[in-house]
């Protein structure tokens, strides 16, 4: 059996040395980008590769996406003042929704006093306590709230 070996040590050699490597990079030249746009559009995108002469950019909308495009040699030129990104001749820009968890808002749902004074008369007139019951419940959330 083998000896365990630590996390760092795994993390710092070979193949997973040059991907981590690799994914600092790409983080740099993103916060790079970033400082070249304007806040709104740099909340939009992010670098997803960067060989010699190309960078990859994903941009979470058709709309960002051509909006980046047209800013294409600003940005070219802006990055190429960086000396690791000096012979960085071409931007592509793809369309990608960026991996982030979408916001959900919650909207109370509102009943209106007409609407509970139907379903408790529709309700009174059930045999099936059970959705007689639950109608009854749904009817409760619209007592209070004022005739829509």
């Amino acid at each position: 059996m083998t000896k365990p070996r630590s996390l760092q040590l795994l993390l710092g050699t070979g193949t997973t040395a040059r991907l981590l490597e690799h994914v600092r990079h790409l983080q740099s030249v993103n916060e790079q980008l970033r400082a070249c746009i304007d806040a709104e559009a740099a909340s939009h995108i992010q670098v997803a590769d960067l060989s010699v002469d190309r960078l990859l950019i994903h941009a979470d909308s058709a709309a960002w996406a051509t909006r980046l495009r047209y800013l294409t040699p600003q940005i070219l030129r802006c990055l190429q003042q960086t000396p690791s990104l000096m012979t960085l001749h071409r931007i592509d820009i793809r369309v990608s929704p960026l991996a982030q968890p979408p916001v959900r808002t919650l909207h109370p749902v509102v009943l209106s006093r007409t609407s509970a004074v139907v379903l408790e008369t529709a309700a009174a007139d059930l045999s099936d306590p059970a959705l007689r019951d639950a109608l009854q419940r749904l009817a409760r959330r619209g007592r209070n709230t004022p005739d829509s």
